[in-house]
């Protein structure tokens, strides 16, 4: 019943917040209404739930909240919107993972303008190294191995370099360097002295 700021590992997780707060439905009062759909076709399809609440059942019928979730198809983005909130609710709009210890939020226990709608939408994160210079390298070698990224890396995370087999493979890989960063770099690394002989 109480919303919180997001992200936050207490329950419930795993969320999406079109407006969190302790909103009210009686149908027995016109507009109150919860609806939900997919539209379109596939593979662009969105599937959407609306609902018409009031904040407040001790004021009786209204003033309401409309809003509105949608998650579009292939892209995952998640949308919501905010159609109308007649008596100034305050509430939590965002969303959260599922230990809820990664979470985004568009207000937190605020109110907002009326016909505002936000978008989130998934970024993956990748890793691409560049050409490694001074090939060929001998057991012992020092190697710099630079590479760029695309996404969000968060503090703590580590960048590790890895040497295949001679053939190329990389079912059993030697780790050869790391780097504890959140930006594009160079790893340090170095050939391992009884690396064997290959061009894999």
């Amino acid at each position: 019943f109480t919303n919180t700021c997001l992200p936050n590992s207490a329950t419930p997780n795993n969320l999406i917040a079109g407006f969190w707060e302790d909103m009210y439905f009686d149908y027995g009062c016109a507009p109150t209404v919860w609806r939900y759909g997919t539209f379109g076709t596939a593979p662009n399809r969105r599937f959407v739930v609306s609902w018409v609440a009031f904040d407040d059942q001790a004021l009786g019928c209204g003033p309401y909240v409309y809003t509105q979730i949608k998650l579009f198809e292939t892209s995952n983005n998640i949308e919501v919107h905010l159609n109308t909130n007649s008596q100034g609710a305050v509430g939590t709009i965002g969303i959260e993972n599922s230990t809820g210890t990664v979470g985004y939020q568009a207000i937190c226990n605020a109110a907002t303008t009326n016909g505002t709608a936000w978008r989130w939408t998934p970024v993956t994160n990748t890793i691409t190294t560049s050409a490694i210079a001074g090939s060929p390298f001998c057991p012992g070698a020092a190697v710099s191995v630079p590479y760029t990224i695309t996404g969000t890396y968060t503090a703590g995370n580590v960048f590790t370099a890895q040497l295949s087999n001679a053939s190329g493979s990389f079912a059993a890989p030697t780790n050869i360097g790391t780097l504890a960063s959140t930006v594009a770099g160079t790893i340090a690394a170095t050939i391992p002295g009884a690396t064997a002989a290959g061009t894999g």
